[in-house]
């Protein structure tokens, strides 16, 4: 299951304000509005409507699923024992750390075309030239990374949900300052999933098993 509440959101938004421009342009007006609603002014309107109910409805049958399975999921690790619990994020931490280390090289392979930084002499304008390049290419990468990470980050979450209602007390937020800053890096990722700082998917890894290994026995 993917954790994609903000990018439903997102699309959602995205969905009325284009349909909001759509409405209201000139080639709307001009051609269905003026047009075809001089003799049909009734039936432009009742179709307009039922065009915004289908938007409506699909959006809220989207979100209406994602709430299902998500109750499923949580179902299905409530059984888990907490042995089978831990076993669990320690088999997800490896995976996180592999996106983290490839996450190194991308960004490597952005800034120096490459070539680690330590090989050969790169003058000042060769810098230059691969800084602007991997600006352009960066948005780009970074998509990719968010589309790869996506799944891991979903089961971090179930993973993360679980552990706290079985230790009976609230989940902790990113800006709590009894936090360690590897801590609040680990959360922001669970909350925003963005990967800011120099090992945010390392920190989540850490952060998941040293809460799955704090889990009693039973």
């Amino acid at each position: 299951m993917y954790d994609n509440r903000l990018g439903i959101f997102a699309g959602v938004i995205a969905g009325i304000i284009g349909y909001g421009l759509f409405i209201t342009s000139s080639l709307f007006q001009n051609h269905i509005w003026i047009f075809r609603g001089r003799g049909h002014r009734i039936l432009v309107v009742i179709l307009t409507g039922i065009i915004t109910g289908l938007i409506g409805s699909g959006a809220a049958w989207i979100l209406t699923d994602k709430a299902k399975n998500s109750i499923v999921e949580s179902k299905s690790l409530r059984s888990f024992t907490n042995a089978e619990l831990r076993q669990a994020v320690r088999s997800l931490a490896p995976k996180i750390r592999a996106f983290q280390r490839k996450l190194y090289e991308d960004r490597a392979t952005d800034l120096y075309g490459g070539q680690s930084p330590a090989e050969g002499t790169i003058t000042p304008e060769e810098r230059t030239r691969r800084w602007r390049q991997a600006n352009m290419e960066m948005e780009k990468h970074w998509a990719q990374q968010a589309e790869e990470f996506g799944p891991l980050r979903a089961q971090a979450i179930s993973y993360h949900n679980e552990l706290f209602f079985r230790f009976r007390r609230p989940k902790p937020s990113s800006d709590d300052k009894t936090l360690s800053m590897s801590e609040q890096s680990a959360i922001r990722v669970l909350e925003m999933g963005g990967l800011v700082g120099p090992s945010p998917a390392g920190d989540l890894a850490d952060y998941l098993e040293a809460l799955a290994n704090s889990l009693p026995d039973e």
